[in-house]
């Protein structure tokens, strides 16, 4: 979920214009988002009117749970093919997304942007394994070894909006604060080179930006980069 800058009004004549042209998908996807951010009584007022509240209601205190208890649940899940929902394709709908699709898409995102979140607060080892359990779901979907998901026409990780640079600055920032230098950069520049290749050079420089400083030249080795190339500006403090 994109954060919205810090004073914006919204002119909803113009909102509900743009809604009109959306897909379906996006319309889905700015509601998974809004219960994020709305208060139990601004949900409530919103979906009181399509859904019965006395369904909704907790049955005692949220349990809290971490990051990657959270991120193994939806990894089970999606191997269970749990999202995977198929229609019958035809020439009006080969470019739709299933139900299940977009509700894998929004439920990765928010995974995903919760260990971005967390990725200067929680345990490093935590966050680590949470990132690369969703990158492997990924590299799954990707690679069709499994049928996670289900896609009308070809389909693949260029539909789930994955913000990069926030992505491999947070992974980046905590594989440098827990594995020596070697380790770190192998690892970085896997992860760049399996599934951003073509913005290979900017995100290499997020990453080096994200590290500390005694990492940055195993990065550039093991990228097989040098420093002019990649015009590394220091980290502030750093």
């Amino acid at each position: 979920m994109k954060a919205a800058p810090k004073s914006c009004a919204i002119d909803r004549e113009k909102l509900r214009a743009r809604l009109r042209l959306q897909g379906p998908e996006y319309v889905y996807y700015m509601l998974a988002d809004a219960l994020e951010v709305l208060s139990d009584d601004q949900l409530a007022s919103v979906v009181g009117r399509y859904i019965p509240l006395e369904q909704l209601r907790r049955d005692g205190p949220a349990a809290a749970t971490d990051v990657l208890a959270d991120v193994k649940r939806f990894a089970q899940a999606s191997l269970r093919r749990d999202y995977y929902e198929e229609f019958r394709v035809d020439s009006r709908n080969c470019t739709d997304l299933s139900r299940g699709t977009m509700v894998w898409i929004s439920d990765f995102n928010r995974h995903l942007d919760r260990c971005i979140g967390e990725a200067e607060t929680a345990k490093l080892e935590i966050v680590i394994e949470a990132f690369e359990l969703l990158f492997d779901l990924v590299r799954r979907i990707d690679s069709g070894t499994v049928d996670i998901l289900f896609f009308a026409d070809e389909g693949g990780s260029w539909l789930f909006g994955i913000d990069w640079p926030k992505t491999v600055a947070a992974y980046a920032s905590c594989l440098g604060r827990e594995l020596a230098p070697g380790e770190f950069a192998a690892k970085t520049v896997a992860v760049i080179d399996e599934f951003e290749r073509y913005d290979r050079v900017r995100l290499l420089e997020v990453a080096s930006r994200a590290a500390p400083r005694s990492h940055r030249d195993a990065l550039l080795s093991s990228a097989g980069q040098v420093h002019d190339d990649v015009r590394i500006r220091p980290r502030a403090g750093s």
